[in-house]
């Protein structure tokens, strides 16, 4: 039970990372903003104040409540390159098990990868729904926002905590 607690957690966090940081582009941040999701919260890089990115975090929390979400799926999540890789993988190990003659297998084992690649962002959005976002954030609250430097690099905390 501790396991699926620890996952719905940083399910939660994930969902608010990707609300928040669809916030801050709609109000104009520009790339590179990415983020990184931990069960206490999550990891927002790129030269943002610390007060725009609290702002950002503590609004999507009152719009996932507010059911809105979407927010929570992102179109440049990493979850989208994983289902990709990991599709291409299984489908090009199938069909490279299917076909007897290597002359013909390694070119349809190829076209079975990039085939599935291609499909890595409907797939991949479709795992965020149903795996690796959880919009219902609860009595999440935004705890704290940290600001790091790191040579020109910023990166900054955000910590989460149920009220």
């Amino acid at each position: 039970m501790m396991l699926r607690s620890v996952i719905d957690r940083t399910r939660r966090s994930h969902a608010v990372e990707h609300a928040a940081i669809a916030l801050l582009i709609a109000r104009g941040h520009r790339a590179p903003i990415a983020g990184y999701s931990t069960p206490g919260g999550f990891w927002v890089y790129g030269s943002l104040a610390a007060d725009d990115v609290a702002a950002a975090a503590r609004d999507a929390l009152r719009l996932l409540r507010a059911g809105e979400s979407e927010l929570a799926i992102s179109r440049y999540c990493g979850t989208n390159l994983a289902v990709g890789i990991i599709g291409a993988f299984l489908a090009a190990s199938l069909v490279s098990k299917r076909v007897r003659k290597r002359a013909l297998g390694i070119p349809l084992a190829a076209v079975a990868a990039c085939g599935v690649f291609s499909l890595r962002r409907p797939l991949g959005m479709a795992a965020q729904r149903r795996l690796t976002t959880l919009s219902e954030v609860g009595g999440a609250r935004v705890a704290n926002v940290r600001r790091f430097t790191v040579g020109r690099r910023v990166f900054h905390r955000v910590t989460l905590r149920e009220s």
